[in-house]
């Protein structure tokens, strides 16, 4: 089974909705990932906000409010579909 790489990407305006989108070049790594939004604080381990899943074009948004997050990230775990691995990624680290 081969493994596919990809990524997640996560924007800001200043509070929600966030939104991003899971990269991919395989087809089956883009649409219907589950992809969680998280804090990142340094003093304590992340805290998961809120999850959602892309649509067929990788898009996701969240449209939550995160009380007391500074800085977040979006998350995409591993997942397997139609006998594809693909592999889980993190968004840069984006600062509220």
């Amino acid at each position: 089974m081969r493994r596919h790489a990809g990524r997640v990407t996560l924007k800001v305006a200043g509070g929600p909705p966030f939104h991003g989108r899971v990269i991919s070049k395989q087809p089956a790594c883009v649409s219907n990932r589950k992809v969680l939004l998280i804090e990142v604080a340094p003093e304590r381990a992340p805290i998961d906000y809120a999850d959602n899943r892309t649509n067929g074009k990788g898009k996701w948004v969240f449209s939550s409010q995160l009380q007391g997050a500074t800085v977040v990230q979006a998350k995409v775990g591993q997942s397997k579909s139609s006998g594809v691995t693909c592999r889980s990624a993190l968004s840069p680290a984006k600062g509220l």
